[in-house]
């Protein structure tokens, strides 16, 4: 989106006819949509360089206090009904 905008910005076929005004008067619009195009290039680079360290050191860290693991089952019987539960947490 940047080089194409740019290339027509820079094209003097296009914005460099006589007697219409300066480039930027003939083909501003071009110009603009190149540095908002090349803007949003460079947020999504950041952002994205940003949430790969933090995955990285996510992955890395590890948790202070160890995670217990309970499984617990639980039977219920009576008079012609049997009902099993079982429940683990992380």
């Amino acid at each position: 989106m940047h080089e194409r905008n740019a290339g027509h910005y820079n094209d003097p076929s296009l914005c460099l006819k006589p007697d219409l005004g300066s480039r930027d008067q003939q083909c501003g619009a071009y110009r603009g949509r190149a540095d908002t195009a090349q803007t949003i290039a460079i947020v999504g680079y950041v952002a994205g360089g940003a949430l790969g360290v933090a995955s990285a050191l996510l992955f890395m860290i590890e948790p202070t206090t160890p995670v217990a693991k309970r499984s617990a089952i639980r039977v219920e019987a009576g008079p012609g009904s049997l009902q099993v539960d079982w429940s683990r947490s992380f």
